[in-house]
């Protein structure tokens, strides 16, 4: 059986495939690792890592990179404990947030193939998209802001060194 798409609802069928494609990108663990980055977002990625800043995508990463070099930057053994607190409490809330926004993903390509996708069923999973990456976001900042919290200044600098010599090593 060949059923012709009409016009007028042909572009509404390609707004609607653009937005769960972006959902999917968005909603990919490291998306931004395996997608190709934007010349602008890899000049300004590769200008922070040059002042010894992380992105607010690599949070898990900089963390991570300051347990690594805990002797280098002379972390204290209660320091450890407590980033390592602040990296699992992160990736507890974040893999809770990525659940959720496969959970959205999934109601949403329910209705599309159920024929039900309204202006307001896109308004409605656009919103709820655009708070769990917020979610998202907030929950990475804050745990590299808490991170920052426990580092002495002289530790702070100490990695931003390691940043600038090593890059995302």
């Amino acid at each position: 059986m060949d059923k012709k798409v009409r016009p007028e609802n042909r572009a509404f069928i390609m707004a609607i495939c653009a937005i769960w494609v972006a959902a999917f990108l968005l909603a990919t663990p490291n998306a931004s690792a395996t997608s190709e980055k934007t010349y602008a977002q890899k000049d300004r990625s590769e200008e922070q890592h040059a002042e010894g800043a992380p992105t607010p995508g690599e949070s898990a990463t900089h963390i991570k990179k300051v347990l690594k070099h805990a002797s280098d930057i002379g972390l204290s053994e209660e320091q450890r404990g407590q980033i390592a607190d602040i990296y699992v409490k992160a990736m507890g809330e974040s893999a809770s947030i990525n659940a959720q926004i496969e959970v959205t993903i999934s109601a949403f390509m329910a209705l599309y193939k159920q024929g039900k996708v309204n202006e307001e069923a896109i308004r409605d999973y656009s919103g709820k998209m655009g708070d769990l990456r917020g979610r998202f976001l907030f929950n990475n900042l804050k745990a590299m802001n808490d991170v920052k919290g426990v580092l002495t200044k002289e530790q702070r600098e100490t990695i931003h060194k390691i940043y600038k010599t090593h890059g995302k090593k």
